[in-house]
């Protein structure tokens, strides 16, 4: 792999390498994702293995994924490649592994409220409210952070001044988002039945495309920063 912020292009090896381990980490969250949204993983069971030892361990692949989105975004400045990537490998690395971390606790919580004593359901509501208090601001913060992140990448590559193609911005999960969102108006239902594998089956293709357009040398216009 080439030094970091090298001039000299990195092989194909790299990005191939680089590549297949991102978007092999994407599909992997995505795996879990789906084990928790539709096979009981919000409950206690095997299931909970899978969507949260996936989501605390294969995050770190998806750095190889930003890595290889770094060196496409790179022509446009350090701006508009290296600070959004950083962006990127930190939300990843925190909060994305945090919420995979607490899903035995608030399964264990889901288990507890479903107990015949309303004493006990009671006290479980109240715990649950008090830790919402806490937790609920970090998913503001963490949508609100998505956001920007999503922008901050799709600007350079729309404006044609990365190794991108244009149509490559359409996998950001934020153009995916807004097109669910308009098909709910039609399909009311819709967005709540795929938001939740809306990022990670974006980044399995966005990973996977980002290094084959790299590899094959299929490059939008190139801007020297």
């Amino acid at each position: 792999m080439t030094e970091f912020g090298s001039d000299h292009p990195p092989g194909r090896a790299s990005l191939l390498i680089c590549g297949v381990l991102g978007t092999l980490g994407a599909l992997l969250i995505l795996i879990a994702d789906i084990v928790y949204n539709l096979f009981g993983g919000d409950q206690l069971g095997t299931g909970l293995y899978i969507a949260t030892y996936f989501g605390i361990f294969l995050f770190p692949l998806w750095w190889a994924g930003i890595w290889v989105l770094y060196r496409g975004l790179r022509p446009a400045g350090l701006f508009w490649s290296l600070f959004p990537c950083l962006l990127f490998a930190f939300l990843v690395s925190t909060v994305n592994v945090s919420g995979h971390a607490s899903y035995p606790f608030w399964a264990a919580i889901h288990d507890a409220g479903q107990s015949a004593d309303e004493a006990v359901v009671l006290a479980v509501r109240q715990f649950e409210v008090q830790v919402l208090h806490y937790t609920g601001k970090l998913a503001m913060i963490q949508t609100i952070l998505e956001i920007l992140l999503s922008v901050w990448i799709a600007i350079p590559i729309l404006r044609g001044r990365t190794l991108f193609p244009r149509w490559l911005a359409l996998l950001i999960p934020i153009f995916p988002t807004i097109a669910a969102l308009l098909i709910d108006f039609l399909r009311p239902g819709f967005f709540e039945g795929i938001e939740p594998y809306i990022a990670s089956g974006c980044m399995v293709f966005a990973f996977g495309a980002a290094t084959v357009v790299q590899i094959i040398g299929r490059t939008g216009a190139r801007v020297e920063s």
